[in-house]
């Protein structure tokens, strides 16, 4: 596997989380990463979760076999030359973003492009019976449902992302942190990325290496209607309505790929997401972070 520690982590803080996870025989990589090598026989991701919550890990992931297919880079202009895209788009390649790429390839290689056979629904709505009683029937029906969880900086989540049939989502910037505007609470399931600047915390080791620096406040670019139905194209926008369809982009290519199955229900693709999660902000799961930033590849992997 592949791990990186943060720039306070001292060779012994490195050698101490090695022998508890049971990992070793380090090989530096480039960018200040390392290769690890599993000595206990544990599952790969059984460890990946022992190693993230370490004190002074930065990140944890699989150490993926790389073959050609292994991430695929659409050749998009953005707004400039072929694969430009990859300046605006940090949320999809960027150290911080959902690790879209290689999700991609993996889906070309399983002849399941783009959540092929999947359907996604978009709906904007309020409390009600009806939206209640719609979402219970839903669930018992294995539909996965997706839930902005508001950017009110409130300690709350909005509704219906505070149901718990409902995976509920707050934002990240491009620093990984928490976003100013993201509501957080008891109950938020995970992080993506919404853009905007940095909320100030300081309660974890994560967020004092990373965040509360006002962030660069980079947005989410999206073709969209902007003033009228005829000015549609790319504009830069921010919010956890922006982190949401990330996660719902992440269950149809679950579900497309087959992982769990040709009928997965909606827990385990749920479940799905939140095991294979990034652990940013303190270790396990919090009301702030829920169980992490969102990976699309590991979510797809094997």
């Amino acid at each position: 596997m592949i791990v990186r520690y943060d720039a306070w982590t001292t060779h012994a803080g490195r050698i101490a989380a090695e022998r508890a996870t049971g990992t070793g025989h380090a090989v530096a990589l480039a960018g200040g990463a390392r290769r690890l090598r599993i000595k206990d026989g544990e599952s790969v991701w059984r460890t990946i979760a022992q190693l993230r919550a370490q004190p002074g890990v930065d990140y944890a992931v699989p150490d993926y076999r790389i073959q050609p297919t292994s991430a695929y880079f659409p050749n998009d202009p953005g707004r400039g030359g072929k694969g430009n895209w990859r300046k605006l788009q940090w949320n999809f390649a960027g150290p911080f973003g959902v690790r879209a790429p290689r999700a991609w390839g993996t889906l070309r290689g399983l002849h399941a492009d783009g959540g092929r056979g999947v359907t996604v629904a978009v709906i904007d709505s309020g409390i009600a019976p009806d939206v209640i009683s719609a979402i219970r029937y839903a669930h018992q029906h294995n539909v996965v449902m997706v839930g902005s969880a508001g950017n009110d900086s409130e300690n709350r989540l909005s509704y219906p992302a505070q149901d718990p049939d409902v995976i509920s989502v707050g934002a990240t910037t491009s620093s990984g942190c928490q976003a100013e505007y993201s509501n957080f609470g008891n109950g938020l399931d995970l992080m993506a990325p919404g853009g905007g600047t940095d909320a100030e915390l300081t309660g974890s080791s994560w967020d004092r290496a990373h965040c509360g620096r006002g962030g660069d406040g980079r947005e989410i670019f999206q073709q969209t209607f902007v003033e009228s139905f005829s000015d549609f194209h790319l504009v830069g926008v921010e919010g956890t309505s922006e982190s949401a369809p990330h996660v719902t982009a992440i269950a149809a290519m679950i579900i497309a790929s087959h992982r769990l199955g040709a009928h997965p229900s909606a827990d385990a693709v749920k479940a799905r997401i939140e095991s294979r999660a990034r652990d940013v902000g303190p270790p396990g799961y919090d009301k702030h972070y829920g169980y992490g930033l969102v990976d699309a590849a590991a979510s797809v992997a094997p």
